[in-house]
Order: structure tokens, then sequence, then C-alpha cells
């Protein structure tokens, strides 16, 4: 067999990314005249690099040629290596992704509570939020014609941090206050107001968030939002749970059912609230109807247009409504001057006082006792001495606590034992009016407007406005 037609009958194939050579001998080719010398030929012709594996896999393609002359025979007898590129430098969460609800709870019966999935992942200060990952470095290849094929490097880490976190040199980022963490493409930051875009409800379960909450939506049945901060509900809120450390502003306002609450811990100002149950440790206004509610107001109720029908609004202080009670002779309690939640302190302060008291003088005398006979007491003795001078001192801590409680209390009442009630429009029949410990019962309707305030004895005087 000619040169010529050896070569044609053997051939070497390159891949286009030249990492594999692959060689084929076509049927026909006199395995007499095939040797491993000619099959390195072909290579060395194409300029094919020989790895150390390619000298048995030429031997195995020989040997199946020889075996089989009449088949075509084929087998990639050198390849090349591919670069390894490097790894760009990232930003690794620590915490959850906004975007990834966490697995829902479930309760004692196993049953999963679909409102308790929150979508948002707060965070405390001082807690890891993120790691910064190093860059990794790239490696050359080569391919079968010994040429390098370049490695891209990996590149740093670019990212934005705001003075809402910290780099650590660990490469820890530490979040610096309470808040929601906010990743962007290259910024990473602590959002102490968190804004709920749509309604809070079953896609986003409950709200619970350390700094400030805007909802622009409103707050579906049964779901609860509480904001460390202040609270902002910009639709309606039905049956739900709220709660706010500062401001809460309902815009629309609340319908309860009678099943839904809220706490303000400091004003609250809504457009409407019916059927719920509302506390509010400061000031509070309603523009519209305060419908069936039990509303209890730490300070200052001033709506001069609201209408209070059903139900029950005690306020510390002045109080002033627009209406009182309806045409129909609903049931309605108006009231300045109470505080029912100070009330209930005071009940129980009352009867913890008499036990304190009598615990306190048992200890005392068993100690004066202990005391005059301090040279002849045994070892027990001395230890119960020393027991009842720290449980004298525990309980007079005690008794001194609560006696400053009632102090105070005293203090709040005293401040706002004048306080006024102020009728805009009419309290109608069937409503109840109290100033301080008076009660007036409303028998037929009294047009407004007028104040109502205690007097020079203390006896409840209605003044026309």
């Amino acid at each position: 067999m000619s040169a010529d037609a050896l070569d044609r009958l053997v051939r070497v194939e390159i891949d286009e990314g030249r990492l594999t050579a692959r060689l084929v001998i076509e049927p026909g080719c006199d395995p007499a005249l095939l040797s491993d010398a000619a099959l390195v030929a072909a290579l060395d012709t194409r300029g094919v690099v020989r790895t150390p594996d390619a000298g048995p896999r030429l031997a195995a393609l020989l040997a199946a040629q020889r075996a089989q002359p009449e088949q075509r025979h084929e087998a990639v007898v050198v390849e090349g290596r591919r670069p390894r590129h490097g790894v760009d430098g990232r930003v690794e969460l620590v915490q959850p992704e906004a975007s990834q609800p966490a697995p829902a709870p479930t309760d004692d019966a196993g049953r999963v509570d679909h409102r308790a999935r929150s979508v948002f992942a707060a965070v405390r200060a001082g807690g890891v939020v993120a790691r910064v990952l190093e860059p990794v470095a790239g490696e050359d290849g080569v391919d079968v014609l010994g040429r390098a094929l370049a490695a891209r490097e990996g590149r740093p880490c670019e990212v934005t941090l705001d003075e809402s976190v910290e780099r650590r040199p660990d490469g820890t980022i530490v979040a610096l206050v309470d808040g929601i963490l906010e990743r962007g493409e290259r910024l990473l930051r602590v959002l102490t107001r968190l804004v709920v875009e749509r309604d809070v409800d079953y896609t986003t379960g409950h709200v619970e968030f350390p700094g400030d909450v805007v909802v622009e939506g409103g707050v579906r049945d049964c779901f609860r939002v509480e904001a460390a901060g202040d609270l902002e509900v910009r639709g309606s809120v039905e049956a739900a749970t709220l709660s706010s450390g500062r401001d809460m502003r309902l815009r629309l306002g609340m319908a309860a059912r009678e099943i839904g609450s809220l706490r303000c811990g400091r004003d609250l100002h809504a457009g409407h609230l019916s059927n719920a149950k509302a506390t509010v440790t400061r000031d509070a206004s309603v523009a519209n109807e305060v419908t069936n509610c039990t509303l209890t107001v730490g300070r200052r109720f001033c709506s001069p247009h609201a209408s209070v029908v059903g139900g029950s609004l005690l306020a510390a202080g002045e109080c002033e409504v627009g209406q009182v009670g309806s045409e129909a002779g609903v049931a309605t309690e108006v009231g300045t001057g109470m505080a029912p939640d100070l009330d209930a302190l005071e009940a129980r302060l009352r009867e913890a006082l008499p036990g304190l008291e009598r615990r306190l003088e048992a200890s005392r005398q068993k100690l004066e006792q202990l005391q005059r006979a301090v040279n002849k007491l045994t070892h027990a003795q001395a230890e119960e001495l020393t027991e009842l001078q720290f449980l004298v001192a525990d309980d007079e801590k005690r008794l001194g606590a609560v006696q400053g409680a009632a102090r105070r209390i005293a203090q709040v009442r005293a401040r706002h034992a004048s306080g006024a009630l102020v009728v805009r429009v009419a309290a109608h029949r069937g409503a109840r009016l109290r100033v301080g410990g008076w009660l007036i019962e409303v028998q037929r309707t009294l047009h407004g407007p007028f104040r109502i305030a205690p007097g020079e004895r203390g006896e409840p005087t209605l003044t026309p406005m």
C-alpha cells in the first residue's frame, strides 16, 4: 500500500475547540503496513502534542483494527485540558432572602398555620447578615496542539454598604440596626422602615417588624401586624390584630367584627372604628364613627366630628366627641377621668399590699429575736439569721416598689381628675356619660355643644358652649 493510500485511509480529526484529537482508520487499510509509528506520524503531521495516555490509546486502536480490518475504527487518542475559570467574589447572605418564605409553622395538631408564614426577613442589630467570599483564581488550560487556553480570573466582590451595616476584617457583614435586609445588585443595607406594597394576607403572612411599618393595602381577617415603631395602614383593616410601639394611623379605619383588636403605644389616628377592642396609651382621634367598640385612651380623645354609637369609650383625660348614642336609644358609654388599666392595676396593688406588709412584719420580728440572742446562736441559727436579713431586705424592696407604684397612680389620677367631656352635637337617650366617679344617664336628647366637667366639690357641671 502506497504512502498516499495510507494517508487517505488514516486521518486525524481535531474538534473546533482543539480539545480532542480523534484518529480514524477507514476499512481496507492493510494491517501489515499499519504500525504504531505510522499513527504517531499522522499525529505529528497535524501538530498534535502527544500526552502520556496517547500511547495506550494508540495501541488499543491498532489492535482493534488488526482484529477487524474490514471495519472502520476511530478513537480519541489525545485530549487537551479545559481552562478552569476563576470564581468572582460574592456576598453570601446568612439571613434568608426576603423573597423566600420560611417554612410555615404548625400547631400542636400538626396543622399548617399559613398565616404564620412571613415573607419578610427581619434582622437584629449585632447579627451577622452576610459574608463576603473572596474571588478564586483561575487556571489556564492547554489544547491538543500544545497552545495555552487562557482562564478568566475571578473578580473581587463589588458591594456598597451604608451606615446600617459594617464589614468586619473576617469578611462578615453585621447589622448595626434592627430592620429588614435589602439586597440590590451592588448594595446591601438594613432598612428600618418596612413598606408592604400590597395587602397583608396569605401572600405575606403575619408581619412582625422591629421598626416602622407602612402597609399600602389593607389587613385581612385574622392576620397580625406588629410594629415596634410607627404603623400606618392605607387600606381597610378587617378582623385583624394590630400593635404599634409608637403611633398608629389607619387611613380608612378598622371593621373588626368583634374579633379584631389594636394596641397603640402612643397616638392613634383612624378614619373609623367598628366592633373593635382598642387600647391607646396616649391620645386618639377618629374622623368618623366609633361603633360598638371597647376603646380605652390613656390621655386625651379628641374627635369633634365623630359619632360614638354602642360600646364604651373611656379616656383618662379630656374627651371631645360629636355625638353620643343614636336616636334609636342604643346603649353607649362615654367617660372621662376613667382609666380601666389603672383601675385594674390599682386593685392588684391593693390586694398585694396587706400580704407584703404581714410577711415583712413577721420576718422583722423573727430577725429581732435572733439578733437579741446573737452570742448564743447555733451554726444553723446563724445561717437562718443571714437568710432572714436578705429576706427582710428583699421584702422591703418589694413593698417600696408597690407603694411607689400606688403613688404614681395617684399622681396620674390627680392630673386627670379635672378632665372634661365635650359633646359638640348631641348625647341621645340611652347614653351614659361618666365624669370622674360620677355617672349621668341621659333620659332625653341633650343637644350640644356642651361641656361637662367637675365642679368645685367634684360633682359634674354641664355648661353650654
